[in-house]
C-alpha cells in the first residue's frame, strides 16, 4: 500500500499568520478555510471568538504538504508540537542554509548549520512558533 504523510499543525489563534510565513518560505499557496464558513459544523451557532480561526488549511508543494489549523475547543489544552519535527531534505548546501535562515528567523537553534559525516549542510532548530525542523543537504555523489 501506498502512504501520504502530511504533518497537521495545530495553533493557539495565530494560523492565519503561521501559513502566510509558510507560503512565503516554500513558495505555495495554501487552501484555507475558517470556521465561520462551516456553521453546519457548529449546530449553526459558530461562537463569536473562533469564526475567523482557521479551521483547516493545507499548503501544498511539489515535495510534500502541510495541514493546519487552530485549536478552540478549551476542553483540549493546547501545547506545541515539540514532539513533532519536521525534516526537510534538499540537494546542496546553499538551499539547506537558506532554509535554516529564513525558518529559523524568530525561532531558536538547537545544532546550528554545519557539515556532518552524513551532510555537507545540517542544522537542527525551531521556528518563531516553536515547531521543530531539521534541513540537511544531500551528500554530493562523490562523496557517498
Amino acid at each position: 500500500m501506498a502512504y501520504d504523510l502530511v504533518p497537521y499543525l495545530t495553533f493557539n489563534g495565530d494560523a492565519k499568520e503561521a501559513i502566510g510565513f509558510y507560503e512565503e518560505i516554500f513558495g505555495a499557496k495554501a487552501f484555507v478555510t475558517y470556521y465561520g464558513e462551516w456553521p453546519q459544523e457548529f449546530d449553526n451557532n459558530v461562537p463569536d471568538d473562533i469564526k475567523d480561526r482557521v479551521m483547516h488549511s493545507e499548503l501544498k508543494t511539489e515535495g510534500f504538504s502541510l495541514f493546519f489549523s487552530d485549536q478552540f475547543d478549551s476542553d483540549i489544552p493546547y501545547r506545541v508540537g515539540n514532539a513533532v519535527m519536521l525534516t526537510l531534505t534538499v540537494k546542496t548546501k546553499e538551499e539547506a542554509e537558506d532554509l535554516f535562515k529564513r525558518l529559523g528567523a524568530g525561532g531558536e537553534t538547537i545544532m546550528p548549520f554545519e557539515s556532518t559525516s552524513y551532510s555537507p549542510g545540517f542544522a537542527q532548530f525551531s521556528d518563531k512558533y516553536g515547531i521543530h525542523w531539521q534541513v540537511i543537504a544531500d551528500m554530493p555523489e562523490e562523496d557517498a
